[in-house]
């Protein structure tokens, strides 16, 4: 279950909702190494020059929840409510999709 990177040609997704998409195609394949290598990408802010002042906000707040994710992970812990919030990062802006359905 994967949230399509463009639905139509009027909406592409922003830099934000593809890194949260990507992070959460992992989690939902449950494929632990591929989860481990989108977390470890560098800072999603590394990419926000030029970016308005909405994605980069979402852009910092991804950095914040992929770090959670990860020390969840690290310690043992349920990450699921960091995981909510990526949905709502993978959708905001654009159509809704299969993962609020979960």
């Amino acid at each position: 279950m994967s949230i399509p990177r463009e639905t139509s040609t009027h909406f592409t997704m922003s830099r934000s909702q593809v890194r949260a998409a990507d992070i959460l195609d992992a989690w939902h394949e449950n494929d632990r190494e591929l989860l481990a290598k989108e977390l470890a990408k560098g800072s999603a802010l590394e990419s926000a020059v030029g970016e308005d002042c909405h994605e980069y906000e979402r852009l910092e707040l991804l950095d914040g929840i992929v770090i959670q994710i990860a020390c969840s992970i690290a310690s043992g812990q349920d990450p699921s409510v960091y995981i909510e919030l990526l949905r709502h990062l993978a959708t905001s802006g654009g159509p809704r999709h299969q993962y609020f359905l979960c």
